[in-house]
């Protein structure tokens, strides 16, 4: 349930971050597996990567974008 809380929805990030972090992992992996399978028939691409943010990172970033325009709104974190 969203709020107009911000420590709130951080609390919930939080706990939603770590108790899926094997899974955005993994479909990472299965992602990079994808796309390097797709580009190996190419000639230009050598390598790809990825990464998961980090949690705090990710609350960071989210506060400098989007935290003051949406409570000055008044719309709820979801």
């Amino acid at each position: 349930m969203s709020s107009l809380d911000f420590e709130v929805e951080k609390a919930a990030f939080r706990n939603y971050y770590n108790d899926n972090a094997q899974r955005l992992e993994q479909a990472k992996m299965a992602f990079l597996t994808l796309l390097s399978s797709l580009l190996a028939h190419g000639d230009h691409v050598v390598a790809a990567t990825g990464r998961i943010k980090d949690r705090e990172e990710s609350i960071k970033k989210f506060t400098r974008k989007y935290q003051e325009a949406l409570e000055k709104s008044r719309t709820p974190y979801c």
